[in-house]
């Protein structure tokens, strides 16, 4: 989750900055923040969808991914002007919001269902990190790599979220199933 939500954080914080590198119409890069939104609520309900038929790291590999591409070529959107860059926008946050859909089912299959919420609450503390980590990115190294590079360490931020779900699913096959586990200590003789 840190490393996705680090990743849609600056995107959400700087995608307006960058944009005016190369578009010079603030008033389009403000309607585009508001329909991202819409993608965001999107990408959340189709990759809940997408949870609920397939295995979270699966879709969290999957999602990792296509943010790490998009994030990766984000740099070169200046090419296809607004157009590029729209479709670009609206593919971060459609991929990178579905995190906030699979991050309370996974945690509920993780840690199990008594203390889920007090358990989400603490995963989703991560986001004072982020927002710290943001702010030192863009205030300290914008001047000295530039948005080329903040957009390539995103993107491997997103690569380092990828390879955790493989470190991720070698945890979980080793660890019981909560909801086996309770059919087996239930289960009548």
């Amino acid at each position: 989750m840190f490393c996705t939500t680090t990743s849609l954080s600056f995107v959400s914080a700087m995608y307006k900055t960058y944009g005016e590198t190369f578009i010079r119409d603030d008033r389009y890069l403000a309607i585009l923040g508001s329909v991202t939104s819409i993608f965001n609520c999107l990408g959340r309900i189709t990759w809940g969808l997408l949870m609920d038929r397939f295995q979270f790291v699966n879709c969290m590999r999957a999602l990792t991914s296509i943010g790490a591409c998009l994030l990766f070529t984000m740099p070169i959107t200046f090419i296809g002007g607004k157009i590029i860059y729209t479709i670009w926008c609206m593919a971060v946050y459609f991929t990178l919001a579905g995190v906030f859909a699979m991050a309370p089912a996974a945690c509920s299959n993780f840690f199990g269902k008594k203390y889920m919420s007090a358990n989400y609450g603490l995963i989703f503390t991560n986001n004072i990190a982020c927002g710290v980590i943001v702010a030192l990115l863009t205030s300290l190294l914008i001047s000295r790599i530039g948005y080329n590079g903040l957009f390539f360490i995103l993107g491997a931020f997103c690569t380092v979220g990828c390879i955790l779900t493989f470190v991720l699913e070698g945890v979980l096959n080793k660890k019981p199933n909560h909801c086996e586990k309770n059919r087996q200590i239930n289960k009548v003789p």
